[in-house]
């Protein structure tokens, strides 16, 4: 019966020791995850900056090209015939 209580208690010890291991791994696991939510997340927003950025470039060439459409149609108008 000796014998058995042993082989019992570390069998017990064995699955808490692997239960442990097993709740470490889950907490790195869910700090990696959350790491690489923070990543991600950053890096979205950076996507989302430069895209506004570029909308405003884009929307500032727009109108210097307009207006230098209109000079030249201006110009153009003034020229003799």
């Amino acid at each position: 019966m000796v014998e058995s209580d042993c082989s019992l208690r570390e069998s017990i010890n064995d699955v808490v020791s692997i239960i442990g291991t097993l709740a470490e791994q889950q907490a790195e696991f869910r700090q990696q995850q959350a790491e690489s939510d923070q990543r991600f997340e950053n890096l979205l927003n950076d996507a989302r900056a430069d895209r506004a950025l570029n909308e405003q470039e884009h929307r500032a060439f727009r109108e210097i090209f307009q207006t230098l459409l209109a000079e030249i149609s201006r110009i153009w108008r003034r020229l003799p015939e």
